[in-house]
């Protein structure tokens, strides 16, 4: 559960957690590697543990909706999609890198949105902002094998010429974006170049070996591979705004040891509460879009957990709304008070108790407050409070849990 705030168990799902490893001593000892992440890579061939790559064809998509597209690679011809123009002219544009392993790729699904998991990137899309999704070396039938971290931003430097040069493109108004491993690939880029307007990096990781021998293809055990995939080695070599953003129950150990590893004037790092690795995508994006539209890019923290907390208000009311109905339909009044269970947890006590003690001064009833543990938490506390109310009383029932 991961979670140092009060929760509402009512009306949503738990999200799912992200748990990742520590960086190494030897690069949390280091500071920041001198030159540029392009400068320390020249001269260098990497050496995997194992070659892989596939053949199977990239997925068709529907022409209304995109087009599958060839760019031009550091090892040849490379696919990748490009969502549809809104209108004739030029337009902001986004390179957005999947996550996943491998990371890049189609968003998945380009149609069906589910606000608390959405990793396709659709908010820009709806808004009209040009979007591709690069495919990378040794996958989706491009030349080449995986590199992990390596290779591949070459790759996504390439796609971005190929964006810049779109004919429904604005070239000043390009910007690069990803999600877990391909948050760790947007931030890579942006240590690479200065051609963007801008960098969203959500939940990367400080070095790519945190995600664990058994998904990498490099040794971990050697300093000079890891170093040159470690986005935390070349922070100050990053020359466009860049925001690093992360919920505080997913990945944001590495968020803040990013944050901890560079005065980079040009990177801001956004933990936001009561958030995890998969739930803020969708709101903070839609935020972010609207601001690309608008010409003027303006992250703060503030605007995150308002778009955070807005989304999950939302989610919420639209269960209670639909558990209201169900109610009604099967037979409950909405005119007489009804006993209503809610349960709420958190890992202090303390907390539950403060909770308890508010809710009986306002009428509600507690039961005993239980101890319990699970994989992620191995204590935490939960307790069920009942409140009786007219369900008919909309906004009575939305301020229950306030």
């Amino acid at each position: 559960m991961h979670s140092p705030t009060i929760r509402r168990l009512l009306g949503f799902a738990l999200p799912a957690t992200l748990t990742l490893g520590a960086v190494s001593p030897e690069l949390a000892s280091q500071s920041q590697t001198k030159g540029t992440l392009l400068e320390a890579r020249k001269g260098h061939s990497t050496k995997l543990l194992e070659n892989q790559s596939e053949a199977q064809k990239p997925e068709e998509i529907d022409p209304a909706l995109g087009t599958l597209v060839s760019y031009q690679g550091p090892l040849g011809p490379m696919s990748a999609y490009v969502s549809k123009p809104p209108a004739a002219g030029r337009h902001p544009a986004i390179l957005w890198i999947v996550g996943g392993f491998p990371s890049g790729g189609s968003p998945g699904n380009w149609t069906r949105l589910n606000p608390g998991n959405d990793q396709s990137a659709r908010a820009f899309r709806d808004a009209g902002i040009v979007t591709m999704f690069p495919n990378f070396r040794g996958v989706a039938g491009n030349p080449g094998r995986r590199e992990y971290f390596y290779g591949e931003v070459d790759d996504a430097l390439a796609a971005l010429d190929f964006l810049r040069k779109h004919p429904s493109v604005d070239p000043e108004r390009v910007y690069v974006g990803g999600h877990s491993t391909g948050g760790t690939m947007a931030l890579l880029v942006a240590e690479c170049t200065d051609r963007v307007a801008g960098v969203f990096s959500f939940g990367p990781v400080a070095d790519p070996a945190d995600y664990g021998q058994d998904n990498c293809l490099l040794d971990v055990t050697d300093p000079k591979e890891r170093r040159l995939r470690a986005p935390i080695e070349f922070l100050d070599s990053i020359r466009s705004p860049t925001w690093v953003i992360e919920g505080v129950n997913g990945n944001s150990a590495s968020v803040r040891r990013i944050q901890a590893a560079s005065d980079n004037k040009r990177l801001t790092c956004i933990t936001v509460q009561d958030a995890d690795h998969f739930d803020l995508l969708y709101p903070i994006q839609l935020r972010i879009a609207a601001q690309i539209r608008s010409g003027s890019v303006r992250i703060s923290q503030s605007m995150c957990d308002k778009a955070v907390a807005a989304q999950r208000d939302a989610s919420r009311e639209a269960a209670d709304l639909k558990t209201i109905s169900s109610f009604r339909r099967l037979g409950g009044s909405l005119t007489a008070k009804t006993d209503t269970e809610h349960f709420f947890w958190a890992v202090e006590r303390e907390r539950i108790e403060k909770l308890v003690a508010a809710a009986e001064k306002r009428g509600w009833t507690a039961k005993a407050i239980e101890q319990r543990s699970d994989e992620d938490d191995p204590v935490y506390f939960v307790v069920k409070l009942i409140c009786p109310l007219r369900l008919g009383e909309v906004k009575k029932v939305f301020a229950a849990d306030a």
